[in-house]
């Protein structure tokens, strides 16, 4: 069953050229800036600063740190002043573009009645734009956020990954605890939208009067049909063990956790939504140990060993016997950071032949390196769905 839809913005939701937008955008920065930086100097080093934040691949830095630690030092000009000025603008002169963009109707349609579908509807636009700029064409396009319950906006301020990396459609199921074949995508770019969305095993729709091959496609009006016909049949759920997936889920799915617990408080992080459950602290903590313990030695004995029996892992006690819910969660927090960040580099150092080295499982039976790596990033999910039930049961 599809839970949540995945909606591109420009192009998708709402008609917007982004070859007229972006030049008068730029232009229009610029000149509210320029009384701190020559116009010219301020596009280039924005631009700049994009291509950087667009390639950011360490789930550690949001983008908007990933363009922040290039653009300000880059100008020499007080940082303070020139992000009022940028805040100034995006209040009062960011919205003279409203007339670049024209609404979809069917969007609306669209978007309520998954809604009234009880699904989960995520505006996933490429989030290399501030909030507010998001938040501010959808409302041009007639599907505001003050309107409408989306589940999630894609925005710099809170995500780590941005398109074409499939690492950023697995932080978006990591927000949402839910699996590949649990979710569609819909745009209007193969390359951005689905592309890296299929890498993942995700059903892909293709908003285009002549849908690319393979795709499926149409416009707005046939997704729900599709959603309810073809959409399930559509999912490859063995794409999930193909060591991009792995790579891009262990990635994004760690860009997810640290995103959801950024602002939380002591109280807050040792807070249990239900008597016998785990706080957000037994979350983090039983991650951490089970990357250190179990997900790493694994793995290096796949590598080191040939065809090693792998047993199996019961470290769901640890909870009580470790005493998860008394340990220091931000200390937690950094050390499965840590682990996971060098579980990733080790991966990413391998052949492609190392990833079909064979081992012997004790619950599966004859298996291969991808196959458990995935296995970690499928423990993932199940952890970062009780994480989000324990951060709604907070609000």
């Amino acid at each position: 069953m599809i839970a949540a839809l995945l909606l591109d913005l420009d192009g998708t939701l709402i008609d917007n050229d982004m070859e007229q937008f972006i030049p008068t955008y730029l232009d229009m920065l610029s000149e509210f800036t320029s009384a701190l930086v020559p116009p010219e100097e301020f596009t280039r080093t924005l631009l700049e600063s994009t291509m950087v934040m667009s390639q950011n691949d360490d789930p550690e830095i949001t983008l908007e740190q990933a363009f922040s630690n290039r653009f300000f030092p880059a100008l020499g000009v007080p940082e303070d002043e020139l992000r009022q000025m940028i805040e100034d603008f995006y209040a009062h002169r960011f919205p003279d573009l409203r007339p670049l963009v024209q609404i979809r109707p069917q969007a609306k349609s669209l978007i309520e009645e998954a809604l009234l579908r009880g699904m989960e509807v995520v505006v996933a636009t490429n989030p290399l734009f501030p909030l507010t700029a998001i938040t501010q064409r959808l409302t041009w396009g007639d599907i505001s956020a003050d309107d409408h319950a989306y589940t999630l906006i894609t925005s710099f301020e809170d995500f780590r990954f941005c398109k074409p990396n499939s690492a950023y459609y697995a932080e978006i199921l990591g927000r949402l605890g839910h699996r590949a074949h649990e979710v569609v995508m819909v745009g209007n770019e193969p390359k951005n939208d689905l592309v890296p969305a299929r890498a993942l095993g995700i059903p892909v729709f293709h908003i285009d009067a002549q849908p690319a091959e393979p795709y499926a496609g149409g416009n707005l009006e046939e997704v729900l049909p599709w959603v309810d016909g073809e959409a399930t049949r559509e999912a490859d759920v063995g794409a999930t063990s193909q060591p991009i997936s792995v790579l891009a889920r262990l990635k994004g799915h760690l860009a997810a956790f640290l995103g959801m617990v950024s602002d939380l408080d002591l109280p807050a992080w040792t807070r249990c939504p239900r008597a016998g459950e785990w706080s957000p602290v037994e979350i983090i903590c039983h991650l951490r140990d089970v990357e250190i313990e179990v997900n790493q030695p694994r793995i290096e004995a796949v590598l080191d060993q040939r065809n090693p029996f792998v047993h199996a892992a019961d470290p769901d006690a640890w909870a009580q016997t470790r005493a998860y819910a008394l340990q220091e969660p931000l200390e937690a927090l950094r050390m499965f950071t840590v682990a996971r960040k060098q579980t990733i580099a080790r991966l990413q150092a391998l052949e492609p032949g190392d990833w079909l080295r064979p081992a012997r499982h004790a619950l599966i039976g004859p298996t291969t390196l991808s196959e458990i790596a995935a296995i970690a990033t499928d423990h993932d999910l199940l952890h970062l769905a009780q994480l989000r039930e324990c951060l709604c049961a907070r609000s």
